[in-house]
C-alpha cells in the first residue's frame, strides 16, 4: 500500500486516507500537514474516528541533544487542521516537553478543543 511513498526518518505530522479490501488497499490520500518535525500527535479522544478540525503535537527540537539519537521536544502545537494555522507554545530555555495527552472538560462538552493538554516537562 505504501511502496510508492518515500519513508522518512525525521516525524512530521501526516493525513493518510487509506482505502482497506481484499486486494490490500490503495492510498487515497497523502500529504504532509505541518512544515516542521512533530510527533507523538494527539486529538480529543471524544473525537476519536471522527474528522476533526484541531490536532495536537509535540514538536521536534532542532536545536536540543541529549546525545542519544532520541528526540527531544521544546514546544507544544495545536493545528488547525482545516486552515493550517498553528498555536505554538515554546518551553522555556534549557526546558523540554513529553508524554502529551488530551483531557476533555466536562463543562466544555461538545467543543472539539474543548479540555487540557497535560504534559510532562523538565529541565535539561
Amino acid at each position: 500500500v505504501f511502496a510508492e511513498h518515500e519513508p522518512s526518518e525525521t516525524a512530521f505530522l501526516h493525513k493518510w486516507r487509506i482505502e482497506t479490501g481484499a486486494e490490500g488497499g490503495r492510498v487515497l490520500e497523502s500529504r504532509k500537514l505541518c512544515d516542521f518535525p512533530c510527533d507523538f500527535p494527539a486529538v480529543n479522544p471524544d473525537f476519536l474516528g471522527k474528522e476533526v478540525q484541531f490536532g495536537y503535537s509535540l514538536r521536534i527540537s532542532t536545536t536540543a541533544d541529549a546525545g542519544t539519537g532520541i528526540p527531544l521536544f521544546d514546544a507544544l502545537v495545536k493545528h488547525d487542521l482545516r486552515s493550517g494555522e498553528k498555536e505554538i507554545l515554546p518551553m522555556e530555555d534549557g526546558w523540554v516537553a513529553d508524554d502529551m495527552t488530551f483531557v476533555p472538560d466536562e463543562a466544555r462538552q461538545g467543543q472539539e478543543d474543548g479540555g487540557f493538554l497535560l504534559f510532562l516537562s523538565h529541565s535539561l
